[in-house]
């Protein structure tokens, strides 16, 4: 089972997305994996342009690429932004994106999680080492800047893919938990044309 899988299931929340071990899951916090090397050339890869996008339900606006499928609502928590419209977040499947509202509360529902971090970098690699099983993958949480809200950011690999989890403090209305996966060969194009600026663009309403 797939770290981002268990997403999909209402009551395990997190074990969240990248399952099996976890989406974070099977990588340890301190280990940082050398990034691979690959010469495949994927900037000719359309995304189409960015467009606006209300989620009903969440109270959130962001971009979505329009040549992508209509985001999809998980349950109240979790909206995933997918290539192909698929909920499939395992290791095979395609470019997706996934936004969690209110995730500190949504991870402690399964995990012991210290969840009293101010700073973002903190809080992210707490909830990265809960997360965590053996295996290294996720660097330590960097500060992210260009969002709505003050941010941290971290990267790993999983099994032929790239992974980057970004933690917003949106204040009283909680913490957002966004994590986004593609192949790594791929991962470069993706991240700037499609997941920042996606994750820079949203905001809670």
């Amino acid at each position: 089972m797939n770290f981002l899988r268990l997403l999909l299931k209402p009551r395990m929340l997190i074990l969240y997305a990248f399952t099996l071990t976890t989406f974070l899951g099977m990588v340890a916090i301190n280990a940082l994996a050398p990034r691979p090397t690959t010469g495949s050339n994927v900037s000719n890869v359309d995304v189409g342009e960015l467009v606006p996008y209300h989620a009903q339900g969440f109270g959130l606006s962001l971009l979505v690429p329009s040549n992508w499928q209509a985001p999809i609502n998980l349950d109240a928590d979790r909206l995933l932004i997918s290539e192909t419209g698929s909920t499939n977040i395992s290791p095979t499947a395609d470019p997706f994106l996934i936004v969690v509202t209110d995730a500190l509360n949504v991870f402690k529902r399964q995990l012991t999680l210290r969840d009293d971090y101010s700073d973002p970098q903190q809080q992210l690699d707490a909830l990265v080492a809960a997360l965590n099983r053996d295996a290294p993958g996720f660097r330590p949480a960097e500060k992210y800047e260009g969002a709505n809200y003050p941010g941290a950011i971290t990267r790993g690999f999983e099994r032929g893919n790239e992974l980057m989890i970004i933690l917003l403090d949106a204040g009283e209305r909680g913490w957002i938990y966004i994590g986004a996966q593609t192949k790594e060969s791929q991962f470069d194009h993706y991240e700037q044309n499609v997941f920042l600026p996606i994750s820079n663009s949203l905001k809670l309403d």
